[in-house]
């Protein structure tokens, strides 16, 4: 198991950008891939799990922040574009 500073690296390379091209997907009116929901699913968990963390180390909390607006962003826009198809 790696240990939480590795985590938060791997989480921090990853995360982002990931979380990026999955935003672009949804807005382009793509669906969500079962990749992309466990994804999404890895980093609700993995934040939930780093408050402690966060709240040691301020300098992670603009890129938790970041992360989590994001995956809100996505959920939003999923659901818009579920609700525009059962239009």
């Amino acid at each position: 198991m790696l240990s939480m500073n590795a985590q938060t690296d791997n989480i921090a390379e990853l995360a982002l950008p990931r979380l990026s091209d999955i935003k672009t997907k949804v807005d382009m009116g793509r669906e969500l891939s079962e990749v992309d929901i466990r994804f999404m699913s890895q980093v609700t968990h993995y934040a939930q799990r780093s408050k402690r963390l966060i709240n040691r180390l301020p300098e992670w909390h603009d890129f938790f922040t970041d992360v989590l607006r994001l995956h809100g962003e996505i959920v939003d826009k999923v659901i818009d574009n579920a609700e525009k198809t059962k239009s």
